[in-house]
């Protein structure tokens, strides 16, 4: 096996990852998802992948202790499936964090999350978002410190299923895999750091309406915040009572509300006015 020796290491919330490949689109590929989390540190443990492509036209995903070994039928799947494993391996990692399936944004040094099921549009606001003002923190995972409401910025490039209206065109640098496009990071234009926090100032709970062109918001109860947040929540079981206590803790600390969505422009003005 040859290792990379450029651009094959990254500090993600703590956990030293490193990507061993030998072919140079797969490197360029994958470095672009997590090149803000480039580093190298020898005093933190971590996780070590080999991605290998096979003469079928597939990729093999094999990662050391823990062992872990998946052969991908495409680069979108392999993208996928490294992006999976690494999310969780994190949580093993670092439980002193609720980690939320959740964009992240900050305005004026203060963060929203916007939550929704996959295929909602989360990602698509969050990149007509960091067009408009914000700065972009993360598009699906929000590490948050349950007793403070902290969320820790996760920048990987943000990932599109398909592409955004045009009054937020996608820039050239965009990666297309065959299930997804990719915008790395140094083609937003606002990112923060990966070890910055910021204090979440509203939680929104996204939803679609086809019907209305005006967005709108609901606030939610404390009990109605808790229940969404708790759904939402990837790590519930590493917390006291099975995460119950922690997003209690959170549905009284953010202001939380229902995002029902109109047009993209008109949820980027709403998000914009009440942060102002």
């Amino acid at each position: 096996m040859t290792d990379i020796l450029t651009g094959n290491q990254f500090t993600i919330i703590g956990v030293q990852v490193t990507l061993n490949c030998e072919d140079d689109y797969l490197l360029q590929t994958l470095t672009s998802l997590y090149s803000m989390f480039e580093t190298h540190d020898e005093n933190l443990s971590g996780l070590e992948y080999h991605i290998q492509p096979r003469d079928d036209g597939s990729y093999s995903l094999t990662r050391r202790d823990p062992a872990y070994s998946y052969i991908a039928d495409d680069i979108g799947m392999l993208v996928f499936l490294l992006e999976k494993d690494v999310t969780i391996e994190i949580q093993k990692r670092r439980q002193q964090y609720l980690f939320l399936h959740s964009a992240a944004l900050a305005y004026k040094g203060r963060a929203i999350l916007i939550l929704a099921a996959s295929g909602t549009g989360k990602s698509t606001l969050s990149w007509a978002l960091a067009q408009s003002g914000f700065t972009y923190l993360s598009d699906e995972l929000a590490p948050v410190l349950p007793r403070i409401g902290l969320v820790q910025a996760y920048p990987h490039a943000l990932c599109l299923k398909q592409a955004p209206p045009d009054s937020f065109p996608l820039p050239e640098s965009v990666i297309k895999t065959t299930r997804t496009m990719h915008i790395p990071t140094d083609s937003i234009p606002s990112v923060a750091k990966p070890d910055e926090h910021f204090p979440v100032r509203y939680v929104f709970f996204l939803a679609r309406d086809p019907e209305q062109q005006e967005s709108s918001v609901v606030r939610l109860t404390d009990s109605e915040a808790a229940m969404r947040l708790y759904v939402n929540a990837l790590n519930q079981l590493a917390h006291d009572n099975a995460g119950l206590s922690a997003v209690a803790n959170l549905a009284q600390v953010f202001e939380c509300y229902g995002l029902y969505t109109g047009s993209l422009s008109s949820s980027v003005a709403l998000l914009r006015g009440m942060m102002d």
